[in-house]
């Protein structure tokens, strides 16, 4: 798997400016990461850039058909072993990675120690619109999330899920779904079979509240989990409301699936 061809263009001549001019070179199907103009080891099947500070950065590197990262200097940091690796979200300070060995994804740090332990079928990489600070990840068709530091926020058990306001993830299992925040409790408890979530995304005072059906009977939750009132019927939810369906969860569409 080609790095450059899923996540952006070969940066052929590409120089960047750290301690001096560290420059990639492209020759013959090959590339080079050089400080020195003259003569370069065009070893890379592929390079790729990732900037922590301005007095250095890291390139992604294939060599030999396994994906490594080294510095500025070519010193190599993490060991080419994996079958790719990318950024996360959150890299600048944290300097932690996505990769994927063994046909599974996880992430790794600058040290090469797992931090999501590689064993994913797919799990958030770069950037993801109104993600979390974190992971979705997938494996064997369930779905979770999962913090930059490994920790399990939302079990990888659930069929779908979606992320609402950075501290709730709506879940589904089977047909039936819930609201949890992140400490892995229920709000809403996993019994009904429709939640809206109220989408007043220009609020200035906590205004979360989710509408849950449950054999045609609606109830509507505050962010604590308490019912404040029942609502006249289903017009009323949807018409009278700027509410947000989630009847539809399928994961994020962010996830990068293993190869």
């Amino acid at each position: 798997m080609s790095l450059t061809s899923s996540l952006g263009q070969d940066i052929t001549g590409y120089l960047v400016m750290v301690k001096g001019m560290t420059g990639v070179y492209h020759e013959n199907g090959k590339y080079a990461i050089t400080k020195e103009v003259g003569e370069m080891d065009f070893k890379y099947d592929s390079v790729d850039y990732y900037g922590y500070t301005n007095e250095d950065y890291y390139f992604f590197a294939s060599y030999k058909g396994k994906w490594g990262i080294v510095d500025s200097e070519n010193r190599e940091i993490v060991p080419f072993e994996y079958e790719f690796v990318t950024k996360t979200p959150y890299n600048n300070p944290k300097n932690i990675f996505v990769a994927q060995k063994k046909g599974r994804l996880g992430t790794v740090n600058l040290n090469n120690q797992v931090v999501i332990p590689l064993q994913y079928d797919a799990i958030t990489g770069d950037w993801c619109e109104w993600g979390p600070h974190g992971h979705f990840a997938s494996k064997e068709g369930k779905f979770g999330l999962i913090s930059p530091n490994g920790v399990v926020v939302v079990p990888v058990e659930f069929d779908g899920l979606a992320w609402y306001f950075n501290k709730y993830v709506l879940v589904r299992k089977g047909n039936k779904y819930g609201v949890m925040n992140l400490k892995s409790e229920f709000i809403v408890p996993l019994e009904y079979d429709l939640i809206y979530v109220d989408y007043n995304f220009w609020a200035t005072t906590d205004q979360n509240k989710f509408m849950a059906k449950k054999n045609g009977d609606w109830k509507y939750f505050n962010e604590e989990g308490k019912i404040i009132t029942h609502p006249e019927g289903e017009n009323e939810v949807i018409t009278d409301f700027s509410w947000v369906p989630a009847d539809k969860l399928e994961g994020s569409p962010c996830l990068i699936w293993a190869k």
